[in-house]
């Protein structure tokens, strides 16, 4: 995998991706989980090699 660690997608995005609610990845962002960056009040963007990473992960456990 060869990913820029500036590509970045939105909340909404990430979600679909691991199977949670865009809600769930703004909570997780706020408390620290998962690295992301806000736009606004309620855009998040987040790294999508992070959201690779946290998907390898939960797939391992």
């Amino acid at each position: 995998m060869n990913a820029n660690i500036l590509d970045l997608i939105p909340s909404s995005e990430a979600g679909k991706i691991l199977g949670v609610t865009s809600r769930t990845i703004r909570k997780w962002v706020s408390k620290g989980t998962l690295p992301g960056y806000r736009s606004g009040s309620r855009l998040v963007l987040v790294p999508k090699v992070a959201v690779l990473a946290q998907l390898r992960d939960a797939k391992q456990n």
